[in-house]
């Protein structure tokens, strides 16, 4: 994989996300950039993406196209000779979510709101457990109408999970979209 055009979109201290144009395919993918300290996260989010993958978990995912470890020149987000370190980054290369938005009051319905308890769903039936369900980290795209969980670092795996622990997360689910349901209804 070659990229071209690389932005980035944010950092912190786990590494950082980039837009970038995959030039072999010529498409705008997401990279998810860790840092070689941070490989814990990065495997995590790796093995998470796999599982869902195997398990045939796709519309409330993003596509994952690869996954590859260099350094920022290797990754085409520095050029060469420029200052920059030779430390590793592990990178996740994904589907760039085109005209995505986070989660809010502004941009859900009921049909997203059913669409995330049924991926949510799907993702624990497939033994994971996101683990960082924050409004961040839930995007809306609006022109495919899906419902998309993104940053599976924090993911929990397990083939423990229960019909007792999908009935706990379906009620507090209910409780927390209920203002989402009633307005839609007004």
């Amino acid at each position: 994989m070659h990229f071209q055009d690389c932005l980035f979109i944010t950092a912190g201290t786990h590494g950082c996300v980039v837009k970038a144009r995959d030039a072999d395919e010529g498409r705008s993918v997401c990279i998810k950039l860790f840092r070689q300290r941070w490989i814990e996260s990065f495997n995590q989010e790796k093995t998470a993406y796999e599982l869902l993958k195997l398990a045939g978990v796709e519309d409330c995912i993003p596509d994952v196209y690869g996954y590859d470890c260099r350094t920022l020149v290797g990754w085409g987000l520095v050029e060469e000779g420029e200052d920059a370190s030779d430390d590793l980054y592990y990178g996740i290369v994904m589907e760039w979510l085109e005209g995505g938005e986070q989660v809010s009051i502004d941009n859900i319905n009921l049909d997203n709101a059913c669409k995330f308890i049924k991926g949510l769903n799907e993702i624990h039936g497939a033994g994971v457990l996101h683990d960082d369900l924050y409004l961040r980290n839930i995007m809306v795209l609006p022109r495919s109408n899906r419902a998309v969980f993104v940053d599976f670092s924090c993911a929990q795996v397990s083939d423990k999970f229960t019909w007792e622990f999908d009935i706990i997360i379906r009620t507090i689910l209910s409780l927390v979209l209920r203002p989402f349901f009633m307005a839609d209804r007004l």
